[in-house]
C-alpha cells in the first residue's frame, strides 16, 4: 500500500497490486504529508489548510478533525512509534 497527498487536498491509498485506489477525503488546500498509524487502521494528513484530518484506513468520514498551529517550516507530521499521537516536524 502507498498512501499520497495531493496539490487539490485529496488523500488516497494505492494498492500495489493494481487495486482500486481508494480516495479518503480531501483538505481544503494541498496535502504537505500523510502518515499511517502503526497498527495501520489509521491515516494522517498534514495541510497548508492548517488542519490535522485522520481517517480510518478503509475509507469513509475523516475521524478527526484538528487545527494545526502550522506555521511555514511546518511540513510533515508522523505518529509516534504507539501510535497515540502525532508529532508536527518542520525544517
Amino acid at each position: 500500500m502507498v498512501m499520497t497527498g495531493a496539490d487539490d487536498g485529496r488523500v488516497s491509498i494505492h494498492q500495489v497490486s493494481g487495486e482500486a485506489s481508494v480516495d479518503l477525503g480531501r483538505h481544503d488546500a494541498a496535502v504537505t504529508s500523510v502518515a499511517f498509524a502503526p497498527d495501520g487502521d489509521s491515516v494522517a494528513g498534514l495541510s497548508l489548510d492548517s488542519t490535522i484530518r485522520i481517517w480510518r484506513a478503509t475509507g469513509g468520514s475523516a475521524t478527526l478533525l484538528a487545527a494545526a498551529e502550522q506555521g511555514a517550516a511546518t511540513t510533515r507530521l508522523t505518529y509516534t512509534p504507539d501510535g497515540r499521537h502525532l508529532a508536527l516536524l518542520g525544517g
